[in-house]
């Protein structure tokens, strides 16, 4: 009779799950290190999620911490996941916002000298040529920007403290709207971009940015009346950048400065205005003029961009020697790419504690 002696089979043995140091630290000081960490453009804070549960869950908080988005898609896929996250679990604090869609790995410095050679002196780039037709094709409607930007913007109104917004408008009609709801959190504000003629948001009297205390504003889409209007709205504005806005659109800064400073007006001053009395907390006024190339200047713009900075010079020598402050000019260029670049660097470094546009290392020398 046969028998059959049952085999001893050894048990497989299952790899252990590895654990990181993270998982096994409490929520509160997980929390406590991802605050410092989720400082970037979003970065971190979507690499974070990948890393384990425990991660995911204790990260979440800081998710939407810091957001940078690029196109109209992208701004209405993130409008879509903030609707869907309760309100405790997404305060979004620095928001950086654009229609325009850049690559990830972009950067706002020229790809070799050449590159700069050809922006300045106008040679045309098959490249980049190549690049605008493919833009001008896929670009969205300017309707389709709007309603996206409101309907972000409304959604992170009450959580918001940083916002740069970067929107420069090829054709007239097309402004930057800003919502209706208030910002009663937001403490800086860069607009790049902006055309005042037609102003996308007319708020009530009433309206006001209580706790703005930086205002930056650049571009050559804006108009005379467009900033003072802005200066009014927030009564603890400390700091004010004006880089490039006097630009296409009969902007003279002089002008404005004398309106927000409350200074006499002097014989070049184009656009009177109204008296209104100065500005009770603003500190510190920067201001960087962007020159076009010389192929693109005629000689009334030469003259006028001479005779802004003899203005210039005399407001500050006789009147705002501590109050206002000339960087020294920026070779204007149209490339939508490193405009927002150079934009978005900023925006990080003011995230990350620095500087950012409010550095005054390149002060041009305007003292008699």
């Amino acid at each position: 009779m046969l028998r059959f002696w049952p085999v001893k089979r050894n048990p497989v043995k299952r790899p252990t799950p590895i654990i990181s140091g993270l998982d096994r630290c409490p929520p509160e000081i997980c929390e406590y290190i991802f605050s410092f960490a989720c400082t970037d453009d979003g970065t971190t804070a979507r690499s974070l999620s990948l890393v384990s549960r425990y991660i995911y869950q204790t990260s979440t908080i800081y998710r939407y911490q810091t957001i940078s988005v690029m196109g109209v898609d992208k701004m209405l896929s993130l409008c879509v996941a903030l609707e869907k996250t309760p309100l405790p679990r997404r305060p979004v604090r620095h928001l950086f916002a654009t229609h325009h869609k850049i690559p990830a790995n972009a950067s706002s410095r020229p790809l070799s000298r050449r590159f700069t050679v050809d922006l300045i002196y106008g040679k045309s780039s098959l490249t980049q040529m190549a690049t605008s037709i493919k833009d001008k094709h896929e670009e969205p409607t300017n309707l389709q920007t709007f309603r996206a930007v409101v309907r972000l913007l409304g959604l992170v109104s009450s959580t918001l403290e940083t916002l740069t917004i970067v929107m420069p408008s090829k054709t007239q009609g097309f402004a930057i709207p800003l919502p209706l709801h208030r910002l009663t959190a937001l403490t800086e504000l860069s607009i790049y971009g902006m055309f005042g003629s037609h102003t996308a948001w007319i708020p009530e009297l009433s309206y006001t940015l209580p706790k703005l205390q930086r205002l930056h504003i650049a571009g050559p889409d804006t108009n005379q009346y467009q900033t003072p209007w802005l200066v009014r709205l927030a009564p603890a504005l400390t700091h004010l950048r004006l880089t490039g806005v006097e630009g296409g659109r009969g902007v003279h800064i002089p002008s404005i400065l004398e309106d927000i400073l409350a200074l006499p007006h002097s014989p070049h001053n184009y656009f009177p205005s109204k008296p209104y009395p100065r500005h009770p907390a603003i500190e510190r006024i920067i201001v960087q003029y962007r020159i076009p190339p010389l192929r693109l200047q005629s000689d009334f713009e030469h003259s006028l961009f001479l005779g802004s900075l003899v203005v210039l010079q005399s407001i500050i020598n006789e009147y705002a020697h501590d109050d206002v402050v000339a960087l020294k000019p920026q070779l204007w260029h149209d490339d939508t790419r490193r405009q927002v670049m150079e934009a978005k660097e900023l925006w990080v470094s003011r995230v990350q504690g620095g500087l950012g546009c409010w550095d005054e290392g390149d002060q041009m020398d305007l003292h008699i």
